[in-house]
C-alpha cells in the first residue's frame, strides 16, 4: 500500500511512531484479538494462528466478549463495504503504524463511528471514508475518544469534519496525527475540512499537522454554524490546541486554518501552533474567530496567510499573546503582550519546513506554560529546551548546543 508521509512529517511524528506503538497496550489486561489480511480465522480469533480478515467482524467479537479488550491488527489495506461500529470500550491498534495498516471507505461509507464508549484508535491511514454528515474517517457521537498516531487522507463529508468529528461528545483527544487533503461541505453548509468539534465537553488536539485540507462552503448568511474553516472547526466546544501545524489548508469562508464560533462562555487557548500559506475566501486567512471572548492565542506563528479581509487573524475580541503575526489588521490590541511582526525565519518555507533558525526572533520569545512540563514539540523534543519556549509548532535546536530537558 502507499505510504502517505512526506518528508517534513515523517520526523515531526516519528517519535510518537514509537511511543504508542510500545505503550498502547500497557496495563491492559483483558483479551486481544487479532486482525490479518490473508487469514481464513476461526471465532474467537485470539491468536495470530486464528486471526479473522474480516476487521469488522473480529471487533464486533471482541465487544461482544466484554469490555476493554483489544483488536490488534496486521498489515495491510483493510477495504470497507460497511463502517465499523465501536459502542464498548476497546482500543483498536494497528501493528506497524499508519504507514502499514489502511481502513479504506471506497469513497462509499464512513470507516469509524464511535459510539457509548472511550475507546482508543491507534496507528491507521483512514482513507477514501464517506458520510453525508459527521466524519468520513471517523465520527465519535454522545461519547468520549481518542485518536492517536492515525493519518486522515482524502476523505469526504457533506458536513462536520471529513477527517474525524466529535459530535455532542463528552470528550475528544486527537493527539499525533496527520490530516490531509480531506474535503468537507457543499456550497451550503460544512464545518472543518480535516477535523470538527461540535457541543463537546472539552476538545484537546495536539501535536497535529493539518494541510491541503479543504472547506467548500460558501454560505456566510446562515449563522456561524456553516462558515466553513478548512482545517480545523471548533463549535460551542472548551478547547486545548497544542502544537499543531497548519499550512495551505483553504476555507470558500472564513477561517483557513482554524475556525472558532458559537463559544458563548466557553474558554479555549492555542498554544504554540503555526499557520502559515492557508487561504480563506472571506475572512481570516490563518484563525478566524468569533463570538466570544474566552480564546487565547499564545505563543504561536500566523504568517503569510491569505484572505481578502484579515490575512492572517480575525480574532475579533480574542487575546493575543506572545505571537508573530505578518498581518495584523484584525486583531485587537497585536502590539501588546509579548507579540512581534518580525519574519520568523523558517530553515525552508518553500520545502515546507517550518522549524526555525538560530536567528529566528521567534527562539526563545514565548511564555511557558504549565503544561509544558514533560511535554514534546511536534519533533517530539522537550518542549522548553534553553528556558524559555520557542514560539510555533517546533522548538529551536542549536547546533552543538546542549538541550536542558525540564
Amino acid at each position: 500500500m502507499k505510504a502517505y508521509f512526506p518528508a517534513v512529517s515523517a520526523r515531526s511524528l516519528c517519535a510518537f511512531l514509537i511511543c504508542f506503538s510500545v505503550t498502547a497496550f500497557c496495563g491492559r489486561a483483558a483479551t486481544t484479538y487479532y486482525v490479518a489480511t490473508n487469514n481464513a480465522g476461526i471465532d474467537p480469533y485470539t491468536s495470530w494462528d486464528t486471526a479473522g480478515s474480516n476487521i469488522i467482524g473480529v471487533v464486533n467479537t471482541a465487544q461482544e466478549n466484554g469490555a476493554d479488550n483489544t483488536v490488534l491488527v496486521s498489515n495491510g489495506t483493510y477495504q470497507l463495504t460497511n463502517q465499523i461500529n465501536i459502542t464498548n470500550l476497546l482500543a483498536l491498534q494497528s501493528v506497524n503504524g499508519p504507514a502499514a495498516a489502511a481502513l479504506d471507505g471506497q469513497n462509499a461509507v464512513r470507516c469509524i463511528s464511535i459510539s457509548n464508549s472511550a475507546p482508543l484508535v491507534n496507528g491507521f491511514t483512514f482513507t477514501r471514508g464517506y458520510a453525508i454528515f459527521n466524519g468520513g474517517g471517523i465520527q465519535v457521537a454522545s461519547s468520549a475518544g481518542t485518536v492517536s498516531n492515525c493519518a486522515f487522507y482524502n476523505n469526504c463529508v457533506n458536513q462536520h469534519g471529513a477527517g474525524v468529528s466529535f459530535y455532542n461528545a463528552t470528550a475528544g483527544t486527537v493527539a499525533n496525527c496527520m490530516f490531509y487533503q480531506n474535503t468537507n461541505g457543499t456550497a451550503n453548509s460544512g464545518l472543518g475540512g480535516g477535523l470538527c468539534y461540535v457541543n463537546c465537553s472539552l476538545a484537546v488536539l495536539k501535536n497535529c499537522i493539518f494541510w491541503e485540507n479543504r472547506a467548500l462552503n460558501t454560505n456566510l448568511t446562515g449563522g456561524a454554524n456553516v462558515q466553513g474553516y478548512g482545517g480545523v472547526a471548533i463549535y460551542s466546544s472548551p478547547a486545548q490546541v497544542q502544537n499543531c501545524l497548519f499550512y495551505r489548508n483553504d476555507s470558500k469562508a472564513n477561517g483557513g486554518g482554524l475556525g472558532f464560533s458559537t463559544m458563548g462562555t466557553k474558554s479555549a487557548f492555542v498554544d504554540n501552533c503555526t499557520f502559515v500559506g492557508n487561504t480563506a475566501s472571506n475572512l481570516g486567512g490563518g484563525i478566524y474567530m468569533s463570538n466570544f471572548v474566552n480564546v487565547v492565542a499564545r505563543n504561536s506563528i500566523i504568517w503569510s496567510n491569505t484572505a481578502p479581509t484579515h490575512a492572517d487573524a480575525s480574532l475579533a475580541t480574542a487575546n493575543l499573546t506572545n505571537c508573530c503575526i505578518k498581518d495584523t489588521n484584525g486583531v485587537i490590541n497585536w502590539n501588546t503582550s509579548g507579540n512581534i511582526t518580525g519574519n520568523p525565519s523558517f530553515m525552508n518555507a518553500s520545502a515546507d519546513n517550518y522549524r526555525l533558525q538560530n536567528n529566528s526572533p521567534c527562539v526563545n520569545a514565548g511564555i511557558n506554560q504549565n503544561w509544558m512540563t514533560n511535554a514534546v514539540d511536534l519533533d517530539g523534543k522537550s518542549r522548553i529546551c534553553y528556558g524559555t519556549v520557542d514560539m510555533g509548532a517546533y522548538e529551536c535546536i542549536h547546533g552543538g548546543a546542549i538541550c536542558v530537558f525540564k
